[in-house]
């Protein structure tokens, strides 16, 4: 279970476990959302936060109690997020004052209503609207990634794509999928957190459908990014412009269009659980805006007041679970938001009640610099010294590829540019509840461009939630713009719906003798329609090509900027069929050799290149080839249980001399203490034969 056999998936094959993956992420959050009596769309919208919240808690709690994760305890902690809803659905119906009133009757009746609410809402519009914009940008996200990635069982060459696939076959072998102990897998014995949610549902889903954990990984981000990033997008939207179905389907178009976001972090990284974190983020501030009363100017329906903050905390905890970057980048968005509402009631209170108006605005502010302040000087050295200092490029570049959404040396977008620089001015004039996200487009965009063309310790002290890296700040950047690229569209589409010459092509009024399109549609939806449709064909279907551009760059890289190739992974699976399943394996983990863990489930003397060593680790990596002659080496590999190396492979181009510290490993073939057991091209597999007497122990570690 969670081993990848290769060539043994394709896509069509996958299927059922994309459907497995939607049902794990949606339904248990989807089931507690009805119970609270929410509307669809905010119960579809809502559930994976949900769900999330559940699954990753619940891993949390049962690894503290000592109870192995699988079907059993996934059913528990799924049956308790629905008791707890009916649990808070009873609250609210009592705060209410109806439980005192309550009636078989009663109930009934509120029952009924409901369903009929929710039939009327199923038959609406904007709800069929919903599922058009999401079928839309699922399969602009299926044209741009099934043919370029070829297959579920593609993996981005990328550095730390072992680690997220190695943590998920971990976490079935260990039955953990705690954020707490998942760090195990690369530093066996410690405990400290890291956002595991992601890797938690990959391992679910593999235990569930008995797939290998890369292909439950590429089935599950494609749910992500096809599914749950749209439909946020698209309840955001909804709730900030008006509640229609043009908006609906821009913001389906538009949650698809922009490769900084989810095209470059499905490759780059890899980032999967910050893809993950991000893909939510739509969704809590909605939840965000109905707690504190502030949704724009739309009529849409949502959960009272209680529930959003009850649904809004529980969706905080699945922020830092998938992870804590979403969570400072929804902390940015609502204090936006607290401070755009203060400056709005100021301006409209100014002359009635001042001190009241300047009062919230003064407060507003200061929260605002004080939370700013604190992200400052509570900065982790670690975080701000990460990545290289000084600026990627010039500034010139910088203002280019900020403007046209094309992060690194990725293709403009220019009618993208476009559509999101007039959506920014159509939401400054006419939409003031949601100004906020031309101030969230804004700086996010200039620390993009901070961290681009200046790039010094004071520019750190701002970027560092985003490890000071240009691809993550102008991915955050996205939501924003896809409200302000919807705004912008929807807005072409009322200049055009209200213009004479649409009107004398028939699409405003019917003639006498004939139907027309204005028997069925309003101008405004025909208008939208047509300026969808031209945005699609001007784009070449969504920038179908850009995307694939920035995918390509990750799953089919030269050689030099390849991790392991499919014919290094199947050498590698032949490799470990001379291997007992116990086996301990040293190899160079810049070669590529450490995928034998997700191959075979052999585990690794040092798993990643970014693990953790101890002394016994680092010697016998930079002297394993004189177990036979050195007492010291020897005890080590006794210590450890290393009695098999694998070397050959290509070392990663961004390696440089830190392969040097595995020299120990790659001579093991030189060595007579070692035997040649097999040849796989390009890797050979030894089996150790001879050890120096044992000496005192290195350090008091043992395996």
């Amino acid at each position: 279970m969670g081993i990848l056999v290769p060539g043994t998936t394709s896509w069509p094959e996958a299927i059922p476990i994309i459907l497995l993956g939607l049902s794990v992420l949606f339904v248990p959050g989807l089931v507690a959302a009805l119970v609270l009596r929410l509307s669809l769309l905010a119960s579809v919208a809502v559930a994976p936060l949900l769900s999330t919240a559940c699954v990753a808690g619940a891993g949390i709690v049962y690894e503290r109690l000592g109870v192995r994760w699988g079907v059993p305890a996934f059913v528990g902690a799924v049956l308790l997020l629905w008791s707890g809803a009916w649990a808070l659905n009873r609250a609210q119906a009592s705060l209410s004052g109806s439980s005192r009133l309550r009636t078989r009757v009663g109930a009934d009746d509120r029952h009924r209503s409901r369903m009929v609410a929710w039939a009327r809402e199923l038959r609406s519009p904007t709800f069929r609207a919903v599922g058009i914009g999401t079928l839309l940008a699922f399969a602009v996200v299926c044209l741009s990634v099934l043919p370029e990635v070829g297959t579920p069982e593609a993996i981005p060459q990328h550095p730390d794509t072992i680690f997220h696939l190695g943590a998920a076959e971990w976490m079935l072998e260990s039955g953990s999928i705690s954020s707490l102990t998942v760090g195990r897998f690369a530093a066996p014995g410690t405990n400290s957190f890291y956002p595991a949610a992601f890797h938690g549902f990959t391992a679910t889903i593999a235990m569930l459908t008995g797939t290998s954990v890369a292909v439950a990984t590429s089935t599950f981000v494609l749910v992500l990014v096809g599914v749950v990033w749209p439909v946020g997008c698209i309840w955001l939207a909804l709730s900030l412009l008006d509640n229609r179905p043009a908006v609906a389907i821009g913001a389906g178009i538009m949650s698809a269009a922009f490769t900084g976001f989810p095209y470059l972090l499905m490759g780059y990284g890899v980032l999967w659980p910050n893809l993950f974190g991000q893909t939510m983020l739509p969704a809590a501030l909605v939840l965000f805006l109905c707690a504190i009363r502030s949704r724009g100017s739309s009529t849409l329906i949502h959960p009272s007041r209680l529930v959003s903050s009850c649904l809004l905390v529980v969706s905080l905890v699945a922020l830092v679970l998938a992870h804590p970057s979403a969570l400072i980048a929804f902390g940015v968005m609502a204090a936006l938001i607290l401070l755009a509402g203060a400056v709005a009631f100021a301006a409209r209170h100014l002359r009635d009640d001042p001190m009241r108006g300047v009062g919230r605005l003064v407060v507003a502010v200061v929260l605002v610099l004080v939370g700013t302040a604190a992200m400052t000087m509570l900065r982790p050295a670690s975080m701000v010294g990460a990545a290289r200092y000084g600026p990627d490029d010039t500034a010139a570049f910088a203002w280019t590829s900020m403007l046209l959404f094309a992060p690194g040396k990725e293709l403009p977008l220019w009618a993208l540019a476009i559509a999101t620089g007039a959506g920014a001015l159509a939401i400054l004039i006419r939409r003031p509840g949601a100004r906020w996200v031309v101030a969230a487009l804004s700086l996010f965009l200039a620390l993009y461009w901070l961290n681009v063309a200046v790039d010094t310790t004071w520019v750190r002290y701002l970027t560092w939630p985003w490890y000071n890296d240009a691809f993550r700040l102008q991915a955050v950047a996205i939501l924003p713009a896809v409200i302000a690229a919807t705004a912008g569209v929807v807005a072409m589409a009322d200049v055009l719906g209200n213009s004479r010459v649409f009107r004398r092509q028939g699409l405003d009024r019917a003639a006498p003798d004939r139907p027309s399109l204005a028997t069925r549609w309003s101008s405004r939806m025909g208008a939208a329609t047509l300026v969808s449709l031209s945005f699609l064909l001007v784009t070449g279907g969504d920038y179908l090509h850009q995307h694939r551009h920035v995918l390509h760059t990750y799953f089919h890289p030269s050689v030099e900027e390849s991790w392991v190739s499919d014919q290094e992974l199947q050498a590698l699976h032949d490799l470990a069929s001379h291997l007992p399943a116990d086996a301990v394996v040293a190899a160079n983990p810049w070669n590529g050799a450490t995928y034998l863990y997700v191959i075979s489930g052999r585990r690794l003397l040092v798993p990643t290149e970014k693990a953790k060593m101890s002394q016994d680790q680092q010697l016998l990596s930079k002297h394993l080839n004189q177990v036979g002659t050195d007492p010291a080496v020897c005890a080590a590999a006794e210590r450890y249980h290393v009695e098999w190396a694998i070397t050959g492979g290509e070392a990663y181009s961004y390696a440089g001399d830190r392969v040097d510290q595995y020299t120990g490993i790659d001579l093991v073939g030189s060595s007579p203490a070692w035997r040649r057991v097999a040849r796989a091209e390009p890797y050979t597999l030894y089996q150790r034969v001879a050890c120096a007497t044992a000496a005192p122990l290195i350090d008091g570690s043992a395996r």
